[in-house]
């Protein structure tokens, strides 16, 4: 009998956004999508049935975004240059994170 498992983690975060390059004032949307191991594919896979909020960390911030069919989006921009870290923060899941450069509208 052949037994098939995972070492990984069951769920995890999937994170999109087009680009990561903004000017100050500068909007993007950034998707948010649960994903769930699927043993007898040997992936991850869409968990549209997940409504568990995301728990996402922006510069130290901490928010819960509800998922909605297991999306949600969020709005990012800055009034101020910098690099902004986002991060989801979710237990026991396999987090993700990207990085944001917003640079004045000279350069």
């Amino acid at each position: 009998m052949l037994v098939k498992s995972h070492l990984g983690m069951a769920e995890r975060v999937v994170l999109d956004i087009s680009k990561t390059q903004l000017t100050v004032g500068e909007e993007v949307i950034i998707a948010l999508k649960w994903q769930k191991f699927d043993i007898e594919q040997e992936q991850y896979v869409d968990d549209q049935i997940n409504t568990t909020p995301f728990k996402v960390d922006v510069a130290g911030v901490v928010d819960n975004i509800n998922s909605i069919d297991g999306v949600a989006t969020i709005q990012f921009s800055s009034a101020a240059a910098g690099e902004f870290e986002i991060k989801t923060v979710n237990p026991n899941v396999d987090n993700t994170s990207v990085k944001v450069v917003v640079q004045d509208a000279t350069g």
